[in-house]
């Protein structure tokens, strides 16, 4: 018996629970690596908003980002998040606790790819637990007070959820709950339905059930869309696409075109679109502004088409095998003046940008990220390699599955690629990479 196959009976013959203690150690060694050796903060980016909007519904009970009154109603974050931060907030929880509880329910991801993996029959499905359980990307966002974790957990339950052997009115009506759902902590998920819905509608005995899913999807995202609407003006789930499209994917091309760094364009045109209008008086300030972001990003845009398909380009070819070198830093506080978006916008030669990115980082952050990195390259590489397994035995799971990993890949790579961009495709590799067959070293055989 070779190593990897008694991995894979050791890894059968365990208990969920067992399975969740085992997916537990490492994120409860990492908690506790930052708790007693880092900054103990667990926030990064948009942290302090997700608990300002807690903070507001709690005390003042609007979903606001202002910082007194009156409550400015927002638009651009969706209450998905913040809602499950509420009772935390209530009770005062030191953010370490809300990590350690994030932490806890993300050790139940490993669980349920590897149940999902084994309801498919994929051969390895032990390859799922092991990319779940010790992704360092996931170990280290997972806990952090961002919506990426709680996403990554809804997604994991509902492919576990749709995995299952029978499915009845219920369950289709469960399905598009929780897409609903990860519609209302990510609008990058508001898509993600029609992927499902394309294979259910392509079998006779699954289409009443694609209606069930589609009104579970719309519940909750369409009355979050009438409250935008009765506030705005506008129907949308959320401005944040619009924003980003100014405020990341342009402001990297008009860096670029202006030789100034991405942080200075960011904040004039940032400034430029908030100046166009009257904020306090005009109900529709919102919609003009969302109008505005989209055909000011497609001016600067087109000005430079070339700037923006390498950005692409770049992406696309980083997108899954990132490394998150410069979290390392900033967790252990080895060099925290840096900010990790320092690095967007950066001019030059490959080689240039490269030396320019590693120079400020600690030689920890480098040895985890090179760990990292070459983690990343072998799931992708199984992954790849699941894929042509299965195309052969159930091409519509091979092509779901593929699909779901090149869904959040097109959505994120029209800006500068970030570490955790990627985790929400992890899921579909981590099964796509237990549909590989294993060779056995004894018979060169494969099972």
């Amino acid at each position: 018996m070779t190593k990897v196959q008694r991995i894979s009976h050791f890894i059968s013959k365990l208990s969920l629970w067992q399975l969740w203690l085992v997916a537990f150690a490492p994120k409860l060694i990492w908690w506790l690596a930052v708790v007693l050796f880092g900054d103990a903060s667990f926030t990064m980016y948009d942290s302090a908003q997700f608990q300002l909007l807690s903070e507001n519904m709690l005390n003042h009970g609007e979903f606001s980002r202002s910082l007194e009154a009156p409550f400015f109603p927002d638009i651009a974050r969706t209450p998905g998040y913040p809602l499950f931060l509420l009772p935390f907030v209530a009770s005062s929880a030191a953010l370490s606790v809300i990590a350690l509880v994030q932490s806890m329910l993300a050790a139940f991801v490993p669980v349920m790819l590897f149940k999902a993996a084994k309801r498919l029959q994929l051969a390895s499905a032990q390859f799922a637990f092991l990319i779940l359980a010790l992704d360092i990307s996931l170990l280290l966002f997972m806990p952090l007070i961002l919506s990426d974790g709680l996403f990554l957990i809804l997604l994991s339950f509902l492919i576990y959820q749709m995995t299952k052997e029978k499915h009845h009115w219920s369950s289709y009506l469960l399905d598009g709950i929780l897409l609903g759902a990860l519609v209302l902590v990510r609008p990058i998920a508001m898509f993600l339905p029609l992927l499902f819905l394309l294979f259910l509608v392509a079998k006779p005995a699954t289409r009443k059930g694609a209606l069930l899913l589609l009104l579970g999807c719309v519940l909750f995202p369409g009355g979050w869309t009438f409250r935008n609407y009765k506030h705005f003006n506008t129907a949308t789930v959320s401005s944040m696409s619009s924003n980003n499209l100014l405020l990341y994917n342009a402001a990297n091309v008009y860096a670029n075109n202006e030789g100034i760094s991405f942080a200075k364009a960011q904040r004039t045109l940032a400034q430029e679109a908030l100046e166009q209008f009257d904020w306090n008086n005009d109900k529709s300030a919102s919609k003009k502004y969302i109008s505005y972001c989209q055909e000011r990003a497609m001016e600067i845009i087109t000005s430079s088409p070339s700037v923006f398909i390498e950005q692409v380009g770049h992406s696309i070819a980083f997108y899954f095998f990132k490394p998150p070198r410069s979290y390392f830093d900033k967790v252990f506080e080895l060099n925290y003046n840096y900010s990790p978006i320092d690095g967007l916008g950066a001019k030059g030669s490959l080689l240039s940008r490269l030396k320019t990115r590693l120079q400020p980082a600690s030689a920890f952050s480098l040895v985890l990220s090179l760990i990292s990195l070459v983690f990343n390259v072998l799931v992708f590489g199984l992954a790849v390699r699941g894929a042509f397994s299965l195309l052969k035995k159930h091409p519509q799971l091979a092509l779901l599955l593929i699909g779901g990993a090149l869904y959040f890949c097109f959505l994120s790579v029209f800006t500068a690629t970030d570490a955790r961009f990627r985790l929400p495709a992890v899921p579909f590799l981590a099964l796509l990479a237990a549909a590989a067959p294993i060779r056995t070293r004894s018979t060169g055989s494969r099972r």
